[in-house]
């Protein structure tokens, strides 16, 4: 059934508790999106607790100071619903965005995206795209670590549950309407990161 689908796909998922939770990796070469196609993409709850403004599902956006960011994956709005939006910064240390998307709800699971096709780009909640953004710059190349569930500026924690985060930096994965995934994501081509996906950690 639909539920099991869903069970399978949000079993390895992390709980943040909006009050300073969030997973940190090192800066790599894999998250300089630069002027590339990319996807980034993961299954998110908000907890019962209504949405606070600013809270980062992903991002490399640690520095208070805006002088080495580079892009943020973030709800934006408080209450009940908040709207989903992507902000970036080009090589010019211009701030751009935001890229626009619709709500999501609270005490629902949503599968979010962003993606750069070209010249254009897009967020999908539940794979319905948003208006597309015109982009054509290099998104800039931060040394920030790269983080999932907050830190963004140095807060922006995410209150629930992420699951399945992955992203894709050379492709652009979803460019029009799409039917959501109902397995647990796979290593596709240009996978740089894929995690949140068992409840089984490695000793």
């Amino acid at each position: 059934s639909g539920s099991s689908k869903l069970t399978k796909i949000t079993d390895g998922a992390v709980n943040f508790d909006g009050t300073g939770d969030y997973l940190s990796l090192a800066d790599s070469a894999d998250f300089d999106l630069a002027g590339n196609d990319f996807t980034m993409e993961a299954f998110v709850y908000h907890s019962s607790t209504n949405f606070v403004s600013y809270e980062s599902i992903i991002s490399q956006f640690v520095d208070s100071s805006g002088s080495d960011r580079a892009f943020v994956l973030e709800t934006v709005g408080a209450g009940a619903t908040s709207d989903l939006e992507f902000y970036y910064y080009d090589t010019s240390n211009n701030f751009v965005g935001p890229v626009q998307g619709t709500a999501l709800q609270k005490n629902k699971w949503h599968h979010v995206a962003v993606c750069r096709s070209g010249s254009s780009i897009r967020i999908f909640i539940d794979g319905v795209g948003g208006t597309a953004s015109s982009i054509s710059v290099n998104i800039k190349n931060s040394t920030n670590a790269f983080t999932i569930g907050g830190n963004a500026s140095g807060a922006g924690y995410w209150n629930g549950f992420i699951s399945n985060a992955r992203v894709i930096n050379g492709t652009a994965l979803y460019t029009t309407n799409f039917t959501p995934p109902f397995r647990t994501l796979t290593n596709v081509t240009n996978t740089k990161l894929l995690c949140c996906q068992s409840n089984t950690l490695a000793g």
